[in-house]
């Protein structure tokens, strides 16, 4: 098939290049033609034609010569021989002519043909004789290389090769060499680096005779009898005749086996190097000499002393200021300087904050891309230093990094993690001697106590990773567990793949993590979660209701008078019934339960998995907060003394919407305190009606504060008579509300009480009623009149209540004698001695004291002699039954015979008809407040009463 296709494309080029030749002969016509025309100069046709027909048969070929002989002849007869523009001949002379002169440019072509013919000749034989002097000098030259050489020619045969070449590819001697090319693929396969064949026609000598020239090109060859393998490099380059066409080519090869084995150890080498560098628990700084600027640092270092990498290369451990003691930095120079060793140091150095850290250095010389280097290595023994000095200093001098180092080291093979050794901490650490681990496995000693995680490490390290820095549970050969921190890496030991692991102990820091954890979650008293554990424990308890659609119950329990028991018995016996009681809620409820303290006497549970209907579940936490009652309501014995308590109890039914803790926990309190108010020892649900009153009081509270910054508090004034002239008035306080209009006392002071806000309430209607005494003085001389100011308990208890009367009278400039403070029995009831004391000072500075609603609260004939009162108000409730209830009018008569019997003025309040005020006068009591006499005023309108009755015209109404 090649050969007819060769055939038919020579055909198609000899047609060309006669198509080509007649074109030429046409061009010499028309030229011919074009100068007769143009100058009237004929061309002679032997020189016109002639020329023509040589240059196509020297140039094209024979039968292109021919050709053009051919159309040359018919030219001549149609233009030349008479009759011309006619093909005809009329005279045999002509005819002869024209034959004699085709055989004569026929004769040319021949002999053209013959002169081409020659010339190719000798085009082969000067390629020829190139090709043998190249052999010649060729096999001058390989004879005496090392190197494998041979040559070959472009049809593939091999003209020489030298000994070197026939032993390259394990040949004995080169009479064995094959001579064909294509032979030689017989006897040897060729692959790429990866080991995949190489194609024929991208061997050397393929690509070198395609005109390719390339140096170290790298193939694997592999012998097909026997297997041997190894790596030879590549030159070659074609080679050229004169002409530049190419005539062979020339192929060397060396053998690099040994050498690529080299440069792989040398790989290896630097891994495990850089490996060892990178995860050594050791700091490593490589620094050049002599000027001992860092080159290199480990993750190590960075973590150690705080300087980043960036930081640290460039810079000497000098200007980094990293030696506490200059004197070592001097001794390790000096040292490398004798060419003394210098290992295992103890050095202290100086971290980035100041702070110390103790190491052992050592340090050893090396070269780094053929400059002096010194590698230093410092071991981190800080804490050792600080708690066994001694024993720190003898360990760290004489230990190699395998032998001393203070964490569990082990060598495993990575095959079937067989031990091939351990250093001796691993038998200080898990009670195996070294004898009895080597040639085992960890899993016929059992170290591991979860072998997922070895699975999990082992699986890591086969994706290429580093396993660092993972918390893992090893067992004890005596069987005890121990908390670790694990880094493991593999490394080439020989030809054997082995497993570094590196253990450190942290049993101590997990133990201290789970006291912190006790600390944090647990109440110190009872044991039991404490506010932040119960609320993680309620989050979790939201989330599974969520998943299980089951409701849950919080309950907030308080203990009854455990106040009382902690005042009497002490807190050592009230923490010891705190315990107690924990006790028993734990029994009380089921082990998922949650049970807390929320502090002082408050407990809270949360009970789980209630049933999914409200109704239901509610029955079952009341069944649960019955248990509880009935366990805690049982004595209780405390250093051998009963003691009984109870509880009350507030609960709410929670479900899977996402609710807020506090807000539940507000609601349980909210019901809790609804117990404490029904009698103690019950228990009561939570309502919505009870939230609105919550928030009611607490947006009343957030008003009072904003009713004191923005001076919303007036004082009213409500007059008192004695015998028909006006004898003082009571300060009464008044809250004008932007929103509601003005409020009474009973609508805010109940709160404020509750929120201590009635001590800044306090002051101001001290001051102001001081600033009105001083004022009336001043304006009405002889009016004489008392202001009486009402004192709350928690005022009276202050510690500097009598400071701040004081120094109220004393800004105000007002006089004492009139200012009269009213306080409640109520209010002697605790501490009445501390309330007596402070009655008492104000009492040398002229302030005179009233006890108001007299017969309502804890009356005690002791506390009325102790106290250092000058008025007694009647209640009101007293005054308003006098006239139809005889125990009222009993009472009265009672409290006036008393006040007269103790040298005590009587005043009546809340008196409102005229029948009443004739009632109190005829049992001797002429001192009245109340409606009938007029109601609280504003300060303008109470001040005109008080001109009139000054006497003043000038302010009296009109």
């Amino acid at each position: 098939m090649s050969n007819l296709t060769q055939s038919k494309r020579s055909a198609t080029s000899e047609i060309g290049r006669i198509a080509l030749a007649l074109v030429v002969v046409a061009a010499a016509y028309l030229v011919r033609l074009w100068l007769l025309q143009q100058f009237g100069f004929s061309l002679s046709i032997y020189l016109t034609y002639l020329t023509v027909i040589v240059l196509d048969a020297l140039l094209l070929g024979l039968w292109p010569g021919l050709a053009a002989t051919a159309a040359t002849a018919l030219l001549m007869d149609y233009t030349a021989i008479p009759p011309t523009n006619s093909f005809g001949i009329k005279r045999s002379g002509d005819f002869a002519a024209l034959l004699l002169s085709v055989m004569l440019c026929a004769g040319f072509c021949v002999l053209a043909e013959r002169f081409r013919r020659s010339q190719h000749r000798a085009g082969k034989l000067e390629g020829a004789q190139a090709l043998n002097e190249a052999r010649a000098r060729f096999q001058a030259a390989i004879e005496s290389s090392a190197e494998a050489m041979f040559l070959c020619d472009t049809q593939g045969n091999v003209i020489e090769f030298n000994q070197a070449f026939a032993a390259f590819h394990k040949v004995a001697d080169k009479s064995e060499y094959p001579r064909k090319l294509a032979d030689f693929a017989n006897i040897i396969e060729v692959c790429y680096p990866d080991g995949s064949p190489v194609p024929p026609e991208q061997w050397a000598s393929s690509r070198a005779l395609s005109g390719e020239q390339a140096t170290g090109v790298e193939y694997l060859n592999r012998r097909k009898d026997t297997g041997e393998t190894w790596i030879g490099s590549f030159n070659f380059a074609p080679i050229r005749a004169e002409d530049g066409r190419i005539a062979g080519c020339m192929v060397s090869a060396l053998d690099i086996t040994e050498r690529k084995r080299a440069e792989e150890a040398l790989r290896l080498s630097e891994a495990r190097y850089r490996a060892a560098f990178q995860t050594s628990l050791d700091i490593m700084v490589i620094a050049s000499l002599p000027d001992c600027r860092s080159v290199d640092v480990n993750p190590r270092f960075t973590e150690e002393f705080g300087y980043s990498r960036e930081e640290a290369i460039g810079q000497t451990s000098g200007e980094l200021g990293m030696w506490a003691h200059e004197q070592d930095h001097a001794m390790l120079v000096q040292s490398f300087r004798d060419e003394m060793p210098y290992r295992d140091v103890c050095i202290e150095f100086k971290k980035r904050d100041g702070t110390a850290l103790w190491g052992i250095a050592s340090a050893s010389r090396l070269e780094i891309d053929g400059k002096p280097c010194i590698l230093v290595s410092v071991r981190n023994i800080t804490s050792e230093k600080n708690a066994e000095e001694a024993l720190r200093l003898s360990e760290a001098r004489y230990r190699a990094a395998f032998e001393t180092s203070p964490d569990v080291i082990v060598i495993s093979r990575f095959s079937d993690g067989v031990y091939l050794d351990v250093n001796p901490t691993f038998t200080e650490v898990t009670g195996w001697q070294r004898e009895e681990v080597i040639g085992k496995t960890s899993r016929e000693i059992d170290v591991w106590v979860d072998y997922e995680n070895r699975d999990a490490m082992m699986e890591i390290i086969r994706t290429g990773q580093t396993f660092r820095g993972v918390e893992v549970q090893f067992r004890r050969k005596d069987g005890s567990t121990l908390w670790s921190n694990i880094y493991a890496t593999t490394m080439q030991l020989g030809n054997e793949l082995c497993l570094l692991t590196q253990v450190r102990d942290i049993s101590n820091e997990k133990r201290a993590e789970e006291e912190i954890r006790t600390l944090a979650f647990y109440d110190q008293v009872t044991g039991l979660a404490n506010r932040r554990l119960l609320a993680e424990q309620f989050r979790k308890s939201i989330a599974m209701s969520s998943r299980t659609h089951r409701k849950r119950a919080l309950l907030f329990l308080d203990l009854d008078n455990f106040k009382k028991l902690n005042d009497t018995r002490g807190h050592h016996t009230g923490d010891l019934l705190l315990h107690e009681v924990g006790r028993r809620l734990s029994e009380c409820v089921s082990p998922s339960d949650t049970v807390s303290r929320l502090g002082g006497d408050e407990f809270v549970l949360i009970l789980e998995e209630l049933h999914g209907y409200p109704e239901v579940a509610a029955t079952q936490a009341m069944e649960a907060a019955e248990r509880i009652i009935n366990s805690l309501n049982q004595p209780y014995l405390i250093d051998q003394i009963e003691c009984r308590t109870s509880c009350s109890i507030g609960i709410t039914v929670f479900g899977d919407e996402q609710q807020d803790f506090n807000h539940v926990l507000q609601q349980a309190d909210i019901a809790m305190y609804q117990a404490k108010a029904a009698g103690r020892g019950t228990m009561r649900f939570f309502a919505p009606s009870l939230q609105a009153a919550v928030t009611a009081r607490a947006t009343l509270e957030e008003e009072i504060r904003t009713g004191l910054e923005n001076r919303q508090f007036v004082l009213y004034f409500q007059p008192q008579f004695e015998n028909g002239k006006l004898y003082g008035a009571e300060a009464l306080l008044r809250w004008q509300h932007p929103q509601r209009g003005l409020l009474s006392p009973c609508d805010f002071i109940p709160l404020a009480e509750e929120t201590r806000l009635i001590l800044p309430l306090g002051s101001w209607v001290f001051e102001t009623a001081c600033r009105k005494i001083a004022a009336w003085a001043e304006h009405y001389p002889g009016a004489n009149l008392a202001v009486a100011v009402n004192v709350s308990a928690l005022e009276l208890h202050r510690e500097d209540f009598v400071a701040s009367v004081l120094d109220a009278i004393k800004r105000t400039g007002a006089d004492p004698r009139w200012l009269k403070l009213e306080i409640t029995e109520s209010m002697l009831v605790e501490n009445a001695e501390n309330a007596v004391t402070k009655m008492m000072a104000l009492k040398r500075h002229g302030i005179r004291f009233a006890i108001d609603d007299f017969g309502t609260g804890y009356s005690s004939l002791a506390y009325l002699k102790l106290l250092p009162l000058s008025l007694i108000k009647i209640d009101r409730s007293f005054v308003r039954d006098i006239l139809t209830d005889p125990s009222s009018d009993a009472i009265v008569r009672t409290i006036i015979a008393l006040g007269g019997s103790l040298g005590l003025r009587v005043m009546s309040e809340g008196v409102e008809t005229a029948g009443q005020r004739a009632a109190l006068e005829e049992l001797g009591c002429h001192a009245h407040q109340g409606y009938l006499f007029g109601p609280p005023l504003p300060v303008e309108e109470f001040e005109r009463i008080l001109a009139a009755h000054s006497g003043d015209p000038a302010l009296m109404p009109a």
